[in-house]
């Protein structure tokens, strides 16, 4: 969608977060999404981490199934203090941000720790789709 639109796709999100130290590091992974009864796929999506000196980005995006595409999507997201370690920077909900976070990543082996963070999507339960979105 970027490639031919030069724009981000619908239910992309994109966080921005502090690493204490500075490193070069990239990473993704593709997952699906199926319902556990029946083997359906309900979903496609993409994780990318990326860190560039002291500058952590993470972009997740989902792709429904076309039957799909109407309702309204709930990933779930390992524990973990994402609302201080992270801003949200796509797509905009303030008109400005704190930089840095209140907390910064960390090379310390716990919640803090960039590892940690690159995995916060890779849970295996807790995931949905539910009920259709409402139309304006």
């Amino acid at each position: 969608m970027f490639k031919q639109k030069r724009t981000i796709p619908e239910r992309t999100l994109v966080f921005a977060a502090h690493f204490i130290r500075r490193s070069l590091d990239s990473n993704g992974a593709d997952f699906t999404l199926v319902e556990p009864r029946t083997g359906e796929l309900l979903l496609r999506g993409q994780v990318y981490n990326v860190m560039v000196g002291h500058v952590v980005l993470q972009v997740l995006s989902l792709h429904p199934e076309l039957h799909h595409k109407d309702k309204t999507i709930r990933i779930n997201v390992a524990d973990g203090p994402w609302d201080r370690l992270t801003v949200q920077v796509w797509p905009i909900e303030k008109n400005s941000a704190n930089w840095p976070p209140t907390m910064s990543m960390t090379t310390a082996h716990n919640v803090t720790h960039y590892g940690y963070f690159r995995g916060r999507f890779n849970t295996k339960t807790g995931h949905e789709i539910v009920i259709s979105k409402l139309k304006a």
